[in-house]
């Protein structure tokens, strides 16, 4: 919580300011509500389209990741804390890039190193009350304070780099993603997300609970 308090106002600033049709309202103040408003003003915007462009509506997507605060790669997470990309990702950043982060996330970087760059073990109790250990090698614990700054930090810049330079709006909380364009951008966009993001971040996308809401 100390360190999440730390950070949390630059933090805020970066995630809302870096790139102009990509925010995260995760680590704002009222994130949920922020998020739920902007949704309400993209769903009062969606309108029947007209006769002669119906096969191109504006949609409204919504995504979901799969377990993604214990899946997130590590390697992704360090860079981001560091500022500087040690490997190509598919998103656009070359080995030695800046990639971009809020400032104040260096100075926790020797905070993050140690529990990202060793594995872990992880107890857990089954059903019958027995007691397992697995290794731990991706992500964090989810329910850790910390985990949710970690993980709103580590996907931003690959999302917000996939969307730079699209005809599209894009808003997430945590690990919950919508994104808004004609259904001609949308297609392609999608593609290039369920492509690129699992390569960059170790995540996946729940196919299952992909929704496009259209007008009619």
């Amino acid at each position: 919580n100390l360190a999440c308090a730390s950070v949390r106002p630059s933090v805020a600033r970066f995630f809302t300011s870096q790139y102009d049709n990509f925010i995260q309202t995760a680590g704002t103040k009222d994130g949920a509500s922020h998020c739920a408003n902007i949704l309400n003003l993209w769903y009062n915007d969606l309108a029947p389209p007209a006769r002669d462009d119906a096969s191109d509506p504006r949609v409204i997507v919504k995504l979901d990741l799969s377990q993604a605060f214990q899946t997130t790669c590590r390697a992704l997470t360090l860079d981001v804390f560091s500022g500087k990309a040690t490997r190509d990702y598919a998103c656009g950043f070359r080995k030695g890039d800046t990639i971009p982060s809020p400032a104040v996330l260096s100075r926790l970087f020797g905070y993050v190193y140690p529990m990202r760059s060793v594995v872990g073990k992880a107890r857990y109790h089954d059903s019958n009350g027995d007691v397992h250990t697995v290794d731990s090698k991706t992500g964090g614990h989810q329910g850790d304070p910390f985990e949710m700054l970690v993980f709103c930090a580590s996907i931003h810049p690959v999302l917000g780099s996939i969307l730079r330079g699209i005809d599209a709006a894009g808003v997430a909380y945590a690990d919950d993603i919508y994104l808004t364009a004609n259904l001609s951008v949308v297609l392609p966009l999608l593609a290039r997300l369920t492509r690129d993001v699992p390569e960059d971040t170790g995540l996946s996308f729940k196919l299952p609970k992909t929704n496009i809401l259209v007008h009619r």
